[in-house]
């Protein structure tokens, strides 16, 4: 599939989701929850996508199922967990899977610069 058939946005969150944990959380202020924030991601990257997108990329498709089955469940949400559980691990080869396929690179992304965190009380 050409690169531009695949959201800008979804490949930069796709990088993100390929990095390891510490290459992860320097993509974040220190303040946020960066298990939630890629996902979310992720999914909001997603929803650029024009219908019929996940049906055309079952890959990105599967990894989006994955994300989902998970969801709701504290336990895969946690820095330690980010860190050790083989769940990311596997979220991890996944998204570098889906880029190399696409000959996309594996770099690091940028941190994403229409994003504005706020902290909390």
């Amino acid at each position: 599939m050409p690169t531009d058939l695949v959201p800008e946005e979804l490949i930069r969150t796709l990088r993100a989701l390929a990095q390891d944990s510490a290459t992860q959380r320097a993509l974040f202020p220190t303040f946020v929850a960066v298990p939630d924030e890629l996902v979310e991601d992720f999914g909001a990257a997603l929803d650029q996508g024009w219908p019929g997108f996940l049906t055309n990329n079952p890959d990105i498709a599967a990894l989006d199922d994955l994300i989902r089955a998970r969801s709701g469940l504290p336990e895969f949400w946690t820095d330690e967990a980010l860190d050790h559980a083989p769940f990311w691990s596997d979220l991890r080869r996944r998204a570098r899977q889906i880029l190399s396929d696409r000959g996309l690179p594996l770099t690091p992304p940028s941190p994403a610069p229409h994003k504005t965190y706020i902290s909390g009380p």
